[in-house]
């Protein structure tokens, strides 16, 4: 059963991070994506990777917003919440241009965003400028701010003359993150910088210690299949081949599985059960990194198999050719309940035992001619030979002409109007497709999922995942929306259609 906008409503935030539109393209000589995107000052003197100094530099931004940013008079006595989204532009030297606000809730609250920005050109420092082949050039960027009173209603502080509000509300906007929100950042992580450092330089407080490399930044080429496949440790002592190994390897993994998975409670509850998959890397090194959930049961499954992935300790990495590399495992969980309705936590040694259930104990067949194997006659013609392996078609991120919803192609215009229309089109599409799960529904439950596809180069969705599930049917509720999509208009890269991997996440919200 569908349900219309007036019962519930759905945010949907295209772009990630900093709400950019993904294209190569300029606009009016400014780039909206760069080979290093503008940052605010701050952060300069951290000796880190780019992913940690961003990090610190967006929390130098939110600190400055809520330092400076004032809740309008009118908007407070009236209850008004709300986003506002101010783009401006970055200059070549860090100054902040172009202004202007391009969503404004009304009740001042445009007017309040679009102050603040225009307050970071009397900072001391200037705004870090972005880089295209390393040269500083004008980039676009777009600020969401929202606005939300302390208690929802705004009744707390209704009336609040101007005076009250400059001796307030400045310290209550930087201790109470539900006065207002800049909403691309609303759970920034701390980065581990000394406070002192930040403020001197110079001081003797010795720098923070390295972070790790970011698994989204990882550089080294990742296998999905190796002469030697990475395996489960508690086996490297045993005598015996490889082979052995991997299978005592394979059986010590599963009784790790079923001593450690956590039934979900709502599953038992429901009676249900099913095959949650979790995919992840196994790093040169043994560690775990990249792991995501590629298929959800529902009902809390999947992410009770994610747990069980990240209580295990390192792996004996994979080989090829002799030499360790990353490697991209699967690994299906079956959720199967006793009569009683707890887990069946006798499902690792079912598994070991017959070995035709289990994923991990599979043998290919050779494709052999009965006849052929019967009688080997001299005159029988041999088999076909293999088909030429299959070139992997490369996958992009971002291109120059990104893919997008269909429905706006006969258009006279541009091609940023068009990604502006199809957007629309696909809010569309969505808000009356998606169909709010009934035990989401049932116990007031709101979240955000996360899925991911590829559209290729004939504009057909596959590859459609959930990378965040807030449980209760809602990941699988976004996914099914997906899979009822059209073919899209596919992206272009130096005029050619390419695959494109997209990340659409969906709000739900009662």
């Amino acid at each position: 059963m569908k349900h219309t906008l007036s019962r519930f409503s759905i945010c949907l935030f295209l772009c990630i991070g900093i709400f950019i539109n993904s294209s190569f393209a300029q606009d009016e000589e400014a780039f909206k994506i760069v080979d290093e995107m503008p940052r605010f000052p701050g952060c300069e003197m951290l000796k880190a990777n780019a992913d940690v100094i961003n990090k610190c530099a967006q929390g130098k931004m939110l600190e400055f917003i809520y330092k400076n940013l004032e809740y309008p008079t009118e908007a407070r006595k009236n209850g008004v919440e709300g986003m506002a989204v101010v783009q401006f532009n970055i200059g070549e030297k860090g100054q902040v241009l172009d202004i202007k606000v391009i969503r404004d809730p009304g009740s001042g609250i445009g007017d309040a965003a679009k102050v603040v920005v225009e307050k970071m050109n009397s900072m001391e420092e200037r705004w870090i400028p972005g880089k295209m082949k390393g040269t500083p050039v004008k980039v676009q960027y777009t600020l969401p701010v929202k606005f939300k009173l302390e208690n929802g209603k705004g009744s707390k502080n209704k009336g609040k003359q101007k005076n009250d509000l400059d001796k307030g509300s400045t310290e209550k906007v930087m201790k109470n993150d539900k006065h207002a929100r800049v909403s691309p950042f609303e759970k920034v992580k701390k980065t581990q910088v000394n406070p002192r450092q930040l403020e001197d330089p110079q001081s003797e407080v010795p720098p923070p210690p390295p972070p790790p490399p970011s698994p989204s930044t990882h550089q080294e080429e990742t296998f999905k299949v190796v002469e030697e496949m990475p395996r489960f440790p508690g086996c490297e002592d045993i005598d015996g081949d490889i082979k052995t190994k991997n299978d005592c390897a394979k059986t010590k993994m599963l009784n790790h599985i079923y001593a450690t998975l956590v039934y979900p409670e709502d599953a038992r509850k429901n009676n249900q059960t099913g095959t949650a998959v979790v995919q992840f890397a196994i790093e040169t090194d043994g560690n775990i990194s990249d792991k995501k959930i590629v298929r959800d049961p529902g009902y809390g499954m999947g992410q009770a198999a994610l747990d069980v992935v990240n209580t295990m300790d390192k792996w004996i990495p994979g080989k090829q050719r002799g030499r360790v590399v990353r490697v991209l495992y699967t690994l299906p969980v079956i959720f199967e309940a006793n009569e009683d309705g707890s887990l069946n936590r006798n499902k690792g040694s079912e598994i070991t035992k017959d070995k035709k259930k289990s994923p991990f104990f599979k043998k290919r067949k050779t494709k052999v001619s009965p006849k052929q194997s019967k009688d080997i006659d001299p005159k029988l013609p041999p088999p076909p030979p293999p088909a030429p392996p299959v070139e992997e078609e490369e996958l992009f991120k971002v291109v120059e002409q990104m893919p997008r919803f269909v429905g706006c192609e006969d258009m006279d215009a541009d091609q940023k109007f068009k990604q502006e229309c199809a957007r629309k089109k696909m809010f569309t599409f969505i808000l009356e497709e998606l169909v709010y799960p009934k035990d989401a529904r049932k116990n007031k439950k709101e979240g955000q999922a996360i899925v991911q596809f590829v559209v290729r180069p004939n504009g057909n969705i596959t590859n459609a995942v959930i990378l965040r599930d807030p449980g209760h049917g809602m990941g699988q509720a976004a996914l099914d929306v997906v899979n009822k999509m059209p073919k899209w208009i596919p992206g272009k890269q130096r005029g050619k259609t390419v695959a494109v991997k997209y990340t659409l996440p969906i709000k739900f919200k009662l």
